[in-house]
């Protein structure tokens, strides 16, 4: 008994060319469109092959040997038609099922067949506008991508291929919220590059929701920065830590960042103010911050009238030496280099209790909810506030 062959479950669409007659042009030629179903969607993909609807054979769906170029037309057609059935070929041979959106997508922009990742490094050795620490990270953050994925076109980054590789991030590399929030950022960034540049039309996060974790600011108190103080005014300082820990202090009685501590030169100081436009913040709100610099900043930066304020370590051997530093003095919290500037916010507030106006000017915050989020009491001061009820019983 001779056994049927099994129907294939996803039969290959059928590319029928067509014209719409409504749509003549003053000329008296009409564009050709392929009329294909996806998912039981129709598609329209528009050609560049125009034809009079009097040299249009509708059963053929060929043009008619009456129009003088129909040779040249039928072989763009057939062309286009090939260029469809790649579509879909490639596609099988990923073992996806394509979508009318892609299938519009990948038709419109024959680029996105495109090597995303040599793409993506160029743009970033293109880059002028971020200093060397943030273009280091974004080449390991797409070096890491290249891990999950080795080979990579525009055309694979869909939806479903990002919520897999947030999963990757989370479950095999172990990698917590805010850093897989980073991690997808950054590439959500460069493929709103390559909108720009033509190369795709539709950026894949535009329906995938980037999850933010909740940021624990991890700062020094008082008591903490008193001792640093003390070890940095030391005879037995080792010379490295008393480096790292000048400018590192500076960061605790200014607010910088690291970025900006590397970058502060003299001629940025008039009359003991600092004036200088962050570079986080330089390319989206460019806003200018003064910051008066008090005593204690000021005599880590005597002696020295000209160029940058600090020579400074690498960012990698900055917070290095500075956890040296924390375990020597058994300083029980895991603090980087950016706990300057959280050490920074949370004593001015208990210095000043409630006034954020203030801090939000000297942080250079853009707007007041960054700030808001010092506003915290630590365990101390709760402790001695509630004194105030002692003495009732």
């Amino acid at each position: 008994m001779i056994k049927k062959t099994e129907k294939r479950q996803e039969e290959t669409p059928l590319y029928k060319p067509c014209i719409n007659e409504a749509d003549v042009r003053s000329d008296g030629v009409c564009r050709i469109y392929f009329k294909i179903y996806v998912q039981t969607k129709r598609v329209m993909l528009k050609t560049n092959i125009f034809v009079s609807p009097d040299n249009w054979d509708i059963k053929e769906r060929r043009v008619k040997p009456s129009d003088s170029l129909y040779d040249d037309k039928n072989l763009m057609l057939n062309e286009t038609r090939m260029k469809i059935h790649n579509i879909f070929k490639k596609y099988h041979l990923q073992g996806k099922s394509i979508t009318p959106d892609q299938l519009k997508m990948e038709y419109d922009n024959p680029s996105t067949d495109l090597d995303f990742y040599r793409w993506v490094f160029k743009q970033i050795e293109l880059r002028k506008d971020l200093n060397k620490s943030t273009l280091v990270l974004h080449v390991s953050i797409f070096k890491k991508l290249q891990i999950f994925k080795k080979e990579l076109s525009f055309s694979e980054i869909d939806f479903n291929f990002i919520n897999n590789y947030e999963r990757y991030l989370k479950s095999k590399m172990k990698n917590n919220q805010n850093t897989v929030h980073k991690n997808l950022k950054t590439i959500k960034t460069y493929l709103n590059q390559a909108i720009k540049m033509g190369i795709i039309e539709i950026n894949p996060f535009e329906r995938f929701q980037l999850k933010r974790g909740k940021t624990i600011k991890v700062a020094l108190s008082i008591e903490e920065l008193e001792r640093i103080i003390k070890y940095y005014h030391s005879n037995y300082v080792n010379p490295k830590h008393k480096k790292l820990l000048t400018y590192f202090l500076f960061s605790c009685f200014t607010g910088l960042r690291i970025s900006d501590v590397k970058r502060v030169s003299y001629d940025m100081i008039i009359n003991d103010t600092l004036t200088l436009t962050p570079l986080k913040t330089k390319d989206s709100s460019g806003m200018e911050v003064n910051i008066p610099l008090n005593q204690s900043a000021l005599n880590l930066i005597k002696g020295n009238l000209s160029g940058k304020l600090f020579k400074t370590y690498c960012d990698q051997m900055s917070n290095k030496s500075l956890k040296e530093v924390i375990d020597l003095l058994e300083i029980k919290k895991d603090i980087s280099f950016h706990s300057g500037r959280h050490t920074f916010a949370t004593i001015f507030l208990v210095k000043h209790p409630g006034d954020v106006a203030t801090l939000k000017e000297l942080m250079g915050h853009t707007n007041i909810e960054q700030t808001m989020e010092y506003v915290h009491i630590d365990e101390e001061t709760k402790r001695e506030r509630m004194k105030c009820f002692d003495g009732f019983l």
